[in-house]
């Protein structure tokens, strides 16, 4: 094919970015010279080719602008240059993808998913009856081209159960090999090559594979150094040696590098056609104004790092500080990561966006298309603005290359932990809620207070959580279930502790009222110490001595005066002792403190009493036995 260079290259764009080269942009496609035509002779020979590679070797670019634009030029020996192609990717439906491509295309008429599942010839079938009815020239190629086909691997067809799922993708597998079969009708698969062993899950496929692989090779410096320089030459301009030096360098020998250098390029052409001097060289100024990071590092992947940033922004400008957040949610939507800790691309509906993000539609429209719009450069996420100006909710949403997943700092680094993390916490939540849940086993302790601060955080929803596990209504429950017995329990502990708090503070005031009592126990038996006169007599003879004291004693027994170390107040003293220990008994309970103190007044009262009949009984005594002429009373003994 012939390739003539632009006139104006201010008007074009050389460089796709992340997404593929297209067939309209054959022209700008260098560096796989050869390798298109030695899948042609493969599919000429064999009807069914996988075209398979690593995630951004270019197999997708390979096979839109080098494979179909060669076909359409007729260089197909025996084919001729009359091509229905259907372009499809499988999916969550693949069935309806491939009913609705082979319908555009022109190859079938009206065919639908429910005619596919009838048959494994369904699609000979209709495209034999678009023939026979004249729309469909006799002589006309089909080319059924499923691009990505690894979605079949990942995506969850029929959620109903495994074994549906199981059998839609094996229906959709046999139609391609029935049709493989036909006459004139091809088939064309690009597949990551992680996933080659996958096809072994079913019947036949393995054994197509092999007959009719194409491994794309790994472009030799030489080849990407026309990667570089064939589209600059083409859109007519010039690019510096030094700088595609520069380019091949960072670039390595990562084939995963490659639509990051296609995105590189892209700015650095923008950078350059920005200046308007179309004479002017693309130089290492315009690779260092797009790809420096802070730290004064020019790399590839710090000039997609900056491409996402400065979209990033433009959503913050335009939302607000919910902008990133925002944002955040759809990425995170928009990817996943399988059993193998690959990271893959995850398509979604833009009304299954709104409800993840729980954002407006109009909020995620805006971005969306911050985004995508490839008019400025932005090839993020598909479908592109040039190709679809309004989106409508039942729009799918995808990333245009998984490199994004790893070259974009904040989404690599920040985002996805924290999303696995929110993966494995809410997974192991539903887990235990549904073994535990119905054993009332709920969450305590540190685990509690871990996921409990997640979801505070998360607030995830139920449009999020199924995409990991279903039950999430009862995880919520089970969670909230815990969190309302944790409260339950503490503020039961916390009501018990100022309880004790409270009774500790009333058995200390129950002490002290105690230990004032005794004191005034004590001052009253002093008090009645003080106001009794010293009881003296003069001496006498030994019988009066005696029997004064034997009288005394008498009185002292009849009014209940027991002997003692002090034989005036003996037993006003055992009262009081009493009436203390009493007071000491009643302290055991608080509730009954105040009956304590009561009793320990009556029994001071009782102490005062029975002072004053004491002191009653000695001046009676006194008086009795006290005799004219005598200073000197007798002595008591025996008290």
């Amino acid at each position: 094919m012939t390739r003539e260079p632009e006139a104006h290259p201010g008007g074009v764009r050389p460089f796709p970015g992340l997404r593929s080269f297209t067939s309209e942009e054959a022209k700008f496609f260098f560096g796989r010279e050869g390798q298109s035509d030695e899948i042609l002779r493969r599919l000429e020979t064999t009807r069914f080719v996988a075209v398979v590679g690593t995630s951004g070797c270019g197999k997708s670019s390979l096979v839109q602008a080098g494979l179909l634009p060669a076909l359409r030029g007729g260089y197909a020996a025996g084919a001729g240059s009359e091509w229905q192609i259907a372009d499809l990717h499988p999916g969550g439906d693949p069935l309806g993808n491939l009913a609705c491509a082979l319908n555009d295309s022109g190859a079938t008429g009206s065919l639908n998913a429910v005619t596919l599942r009838s048959a494994s010839a369904a699609v000979v079938r209709a495209v034999d009856q678009k023939r026979a009815s004249g729309l469909l020239a006799a002589d006309a190629n089909v080319l059924i081209l499923v691009d990505q086909f690894e979605e079949l691997f990942r995506y969850e067809v029929r959620p109903e159960s495994a074994t549906a799922d199981r059998d839609e993708k094996a229906r959709f597998v046999a139609l391609l090999r029935e049709a493989a079969r036909a006459q004139r009708i091809f088939v064309v698969l690009t597949l990551r090559a992680e996933f080659l062993g996958d096809c072994t899950q079913f019947r036949d496929l393995p054994e197509a594979i092999n007959r009719g692989q194409y491994l794309v090779p790994r472009m030799t410096r030489l080849q990407r150094r026309a990667a570089i320089e064939g589209p600059v030459r083409m859109a007519g301009a010039r690019i510096s040696p030094h700088l595609v030096q520069r380019l091949l360098n960072d670039l390595g020998e990562d084939p995963d590098q490659l639509p990051v250098l296609q995105n590189a390029l892209l700015r650095i052409w923008g950078a350059w056609v920005k200046e308007k001097e179309p004479e002017k060289e693309i130089q290492f100024e315009h690779y260092a104004a797009i790809g420096t990071t802070p730290e004064g590092t020019t790399t590839l992947k710090a000039a997609l790092d900056r491409h996402a940033e400065a979209a990033l922004e433009d959503v913050k400008k335009d939302l607000g500080p919910s902008g990133e957040s925002l944002v955040k949610g759809i990425f995170l939507r928009l990817r996943d990561r399988d059993d193998t800790g690959r990271e893959t691309r995850t398509p979604a509906s833009l009304a299954d966006l709104c409800n993840v993000t729980g954002a407006d539609l109009d909020s995620v429209q805006n971005a969306v298309d911050c985004f995508r719009d490839d008019t400025a450069g932005r090839t993020f996420l598909t479908p592109f603005k040039s190709e679809k100006k309004k989106l409508v909710k039942t729009d799918k949403i995808d990333l245009t290359h998984e490199s994004l997943l790893r070259c974009w700092t904040t989404l690599k680094d920040r985002w996805i932990p924290e999303e696995e993390e929110s993966k494995r916490i809410y997974v192991d939540l539903v887990r235990r809620a549904e073994a535990e849940g119905a054993s009332q086993n709920l969450l305590r302790g540190s685990l509690l207070e871990r996921v409990s601060k997640w979801w505070e955080k998360r607030q995830p929803n139920a449009a999020w959580a199924v995409r990991y596990a279903p039950g999430f209504e009862v995880a919520k429950k089970y969670l909230f279930a815990s969190r309302n017995r944790y409260w339950h329990e503490k503020l039961n502990s916390q009501f018990f502790a100022v309880l004790g708090i409270l009774l500790a503070a009333v058995l200390l005031v129950a002490l002290g009222y105690r230990e004032k009592n005794k004191q005034t126990v004590v001052h009253l038996l002093h008090d009645v110490t003080s106001r009794q006169p010293a009881i003296v007599w003069p001496r006498t003879d030994r019988i009066e001595h005696l029997r004064a004291e034997k009288q005394l004693l008498a009185d002292g027994r009849a009014l209940g005066i027991q002997p003692a170390a002090d034989p005036r107040f003996a037993a006003a003293a055992a009262v009081g002792v009493r009436g203390i220990e009493e007071v000491d008994a009643g302290v055991v309970g608080a509730v009954h403190q105040r009956e304590c103190l009561r009793f320990g007044f009556s029994c001071a009262e009782e102490c005062r009493r029975r002072a004053d009949a004491a002191e009653i009984a000695a001046a009676k005594a006194k008086t009795r036995y006290t005799k004219p002429g005598r200073s000197q009373p007798p002595i008591l003994h025996g008290w």
